[in-house]
């Protein structure tokens, strides 16, 4: 779909009639791909290959990566409305925002790229403002999905209020937008991990199991909601086993800093996913190092 979209998102802020069309086309395609399968199948992504390729025209890297994001967005949200029984009508929407959803970025890359200051400090600079330029230009069509600005608006916001561009609560956001701000900090953990070990061998699981571990520790500090979050890391099939397995791998391959952070989800251990509870585990080890200190000194 990958050329389709790029050409999709021209022709959206051309506002050219035939968007809508190819929009509904391009998004059944995806639901009807993505829930055939048994299974989320997870991959490197060939357009991954590309995108890195391009480095050196900036512009072009910058559009094929918000591609990247997108296009996972709308796979596994796809997969995960089916997964969760919602509606059809839920579907297309969560696939639809999904691609959408930075559309807005693309309107400033589109404009920024004439300007005499870089791109990329540019984007940064303004990016609290693409997810309501976003809503804006999907509100333009003649007929979309109802919630469609709506969503598009809110794919920052966090459940702590720590997002934007409005500081929402987790009570002010709907399933679906709750589902899209977890997609889409999903994917940008993975493209992030991907381009910077872009030369190092791996899986595609891998990388996914490591960007879903850093969205699970997101969840735990409160910035989306946990039992939700969890509940998406084991519907895409990152169980708390296969976890500490990854971790595992990834700990021989990171600094040993970083280690001690790698993969593991807070408040669990090796009890066959069974929650312990923190305090109670934290006490147990004071007192195994109490008890410890005291032989020795008796000896």
């Amino acid at each position: 779909y990958s050329t389709r979209i790029l050409n999709l998102w021209e022709s959206i802020l051309k506002e050219e009639d035939h968007c809508l069309r190819v929009l509904k086309h391009i998004s059944q395609r995806i639901i009807h791909d993505s829930i055939s399968q048994e299974t989320f199948y997870f991959s490197s992504n060939q357009n991954l290959k590309t995108t890195l390729n391009l480095k050196d025209n900036e512009t072009s890297f910058l559009k094929w990566n918000t591609l990247n994001q997108s296009i996972h967005s709308a796979r596994m949200g796809a997969w995960l409305s089916n997964q969760f029984n919602w509606s059809e009508s839920q579907t297309e929407l969560i696939v639809i925002s999904s691609l959408l959803k930075d559309i807005g970025k693309i309107r400033q890359i589109n404009v920024f790229k004439e300007k005499e200051e870089s791109l990329s400090s540019l984007l940064q600079k303004y990016d609290s403002d693409h997810p309501s330029l976003g809503a804006a230009i999907s509100s333009g069509f003649k007929i979309h999905p109802v919630k469609l600005p709506e969503l598009i608006s809110q794919h920052h916001e966090r459940a702590d209020r720590s997002g934007f561009p409005r500081q929402l609560t987790k009570k002010q956001l709907s399933r679906e937008s709750s589902l899209l701000t977890i997609l889409t900090k999903l994917t940008e953990y993975y493209t992030e991990i991907h381009v910077k070990q872009a030369n190092k061998k791996h899986s595609g699981s891998q990388l996914w199991c490591e960007a879903i571990s850093k969205v699970i520790k997101d969840s735990e500090e409160g910035q989306f909601d946990k039992a939700f979050t969890n509940n998406i890391a084991e519907s895409l099939g990152f169980s708390w086993q296969s976890m500490d397995h990854f971790s595992k791998e990834l700990s021989e391959r990171m600094p040993y800093s970083n280690r001690k952070h790698a993969l593991k989800p807070a408040h669990y251990e090796k009890t066959n996913g069974k929650k312990i509870n923190p305090e109670k585990n934290n006490s147990q080890k004071k007192n195994k190092k109490i008890m410890t200190r005291n032989q020795k000194v008796k000896k």
